[in-house]
């Protein structure tokens, strides 16, 4: 009979703030991001790309406590044209998380601001209170004004 021996190692961080640290929440840019705000068309796409009228547009949002400092009851909500039109609260773990393409459905053409913003009543005191909101601005085109490609068979 083998045995076989797991050895798991887990990397613990604080549950509390530990003494003479302070919490930061902020927006957080992972690699293969565009930025830690991207808005686009396709469901888990970390790039920007235009935006069409109709089609369901799709927010990915990242962020994280700089200090690796876990974090109870953090709220975070997000805003199209100032109206909120998504919200939660929750425990932040320490490290960065995602907030991964939440569908805002689909809107007509024109121009909209989208702001995303962490902590957003203060109630988790911070080092840094002015770095947790994210505005964009986003323009949504009408398909009819896009260029209709077609394939071209070239003579000859």
């Amino acid at each position: 009979m083998k045995k076989i021996f797991v050895l798991i190692i887990l990397a613990m961080y604080p549950l509390v703030q530990p003494a003479g640290a302070q919490v930061d929440i902020l927006p957080h840019s992972p690699g293969g991001w565009d930025s830690a705000f991207v808005v686009n068309q396709t469901e888990g796409e970390r790039r920007e790309a235009a935006l069409v009228a109709g089609e369901a547009i799709y927010v990915s949002i990242a962020w994280e406590e700089a200090n690796r400092i876990a974090v109870p009851d953090f709220s975070k909500r997000l805003l199209l044209d100032g109206e909120e039109i998504y919200s939660s609260v929750g425990d932040l773990g320490s490290g960065y998380k995602y907030w991964d393409s939440y569908n805002i459905g689909t809107l007509d053409p024109g121009t909209y601001e989208l702001r995303f913003e962490l902590d957003d009543a203060d109630v988790i005191p911070e080092s840094d209170e002015d770095n947790n909101a994210l505005a964009k601005t986003i323009e949504v085109l009408d398909a009819s004004s896009l260029p209709d490609l077609a394939p071209y068979p070239p003579s000859g």
